[in-house]
């Protein structure tokens, strides 16, 4: 997970955005993100302001909170992304910067939110990505390819923010946003009519500059990987991210040739450190044990069992992997197998 976060980490060094938190703006409202309990499938709301059981305060300026979860579930989706904040109204400090800067028609800044793993799927957990060779023959899904999709989505990847619908043409399914043009030879780009939320179907291999498999495809087979494209960054940018036009900082990547029917194109899998040198420097562990999230409507913060901190994005660990109540059904938020 800390090796996909890095993904987004070593292209947004340039991001930056304030506390989401309404105390810091002299507000008395609760703000939370909604999302669906990764362990339970439960919606619950997690309050701006509160503390995880390893210290870390939720909607601090500059971080990013994802809380994963596991879980057996029917079906073939492989793995859901939850949250969202849409606060309404006006005439108090906190909401005029949630409505006017956090989620306005020129920019979206990520609240986080959690992912949900379908632990009934065969997935291959890759300890080195400066190979790629054996996630590509292993059989299965690559997991470090699902993690990558599922935290574009809490990106903003979505439908539903004002920055995506201002780059959206819901009506043909086409996203009209400059810098994705760019990228896909000046032209629109197709998208999946049933979730709004990914690449269409009809999306032209040969029209896209870096000649690669986008990571937010509408599906994904197994024996693939995909790592978060240009054409994935330049959604970001057109929803208002600042996006660095290659991976900064400390970087043991090595190149990727996408072996996809139609594609071909080589481009850079970006990691911070190899699995040795994070053993080595971890012990295997990211934290503490903690308990499980609290589902059904609570208000605090789930509590992790692990975290992992790289350049600002905290991942948050759910202890207590068991069987989901329910699945969440937006499909703008899954990942689907083909």
């Amino acid at each position: 997970m800390d090796q996909a976060a890095y993904a987004f980490e070593s292209r947004l060094t340039g991001e930056s955005f304030a506390s989401a938190i309404p105390t810091d703006y002299g507000s008395s409202m609760t703000g939370y993100v909604t999302a669906s309990h990764p362990v339970t499938g439960n919606s619950f709301n997690i309050n701006f302001g509160s503390t995880t059981s390893e210290g870390n305060v939720v909607g601090q300026a500059n971080e990013i909170i994802i809380f994963p979860g596991a879980g057996a579930a029917s079906g073939s989706t492989l793995a859901w992304a939850s949250g969202i904040h849409n606060p309404r109204g006006s005439g108090d400090p906190w909401l005029d910067y949630m409505n006017n800067t956090r989620d306005s028609s020129t920019n979206y800044d990520s609240v986080g939110g959690t992912i949900s793993v379908n632990t009934s799927q065969n997935f291959y957990d890759d300890t080195d990505l400066t190979t790629h060779t054996d996630a590509t023959t292993s059989g299965k899904y690559d997991f470090y390819s699902v993690m990558v999709h599922e935290i574009g989505h809490l990106m903003g990847f979505r439908d539903g923010s004002d920055a995506w619908d201002a780059n959206y043409n819901e009506a043909s399914s086409l996203f009209t946003g400059a810098n994705a043009k760019a990228e896909y030879g000046g032209s629109n780009i197709p998208m999946d009519a049933a979730s709004d939320s990914h690449f269409g179907g009809s999306l032209d291999p040969t029209k896209i500059n870096c000649d690669c498999h986008p990571s937010l495809n509408v599906s994904v087979s197994t024996n693939y990987r995909a790592s978060f494209s240009d054409l994935d960054f330049a959604v970001l940018s057109d929803i208002g991210y600042t996006v660095s036009a290659a991976p900064v900082g400390t970087n043991v990547g090595s190149t990727y040739t996408d072996p996809g029917v139609g594609y071909g194109g080589t481009y850079f899998v970006p990691a911070a450190e190899t699995y040795a040198t994070w053993f080595a420097r971890t012990g295997g562990g990211g934290g503490t044990g903690g308990g499980g999230g609290t589902p059904g409507g609570s208000a605090g913060a789930p509590e992790p069992a692990a975290i992992f901190t790289f350049l600002g994005l905290i991942l948050a660990f759910f202890a207590g992997w068991r069987e989901w109540g329910r699945r969440r059904s937006k499909p703008e938020n899954s990942l689907l197998e083909i």
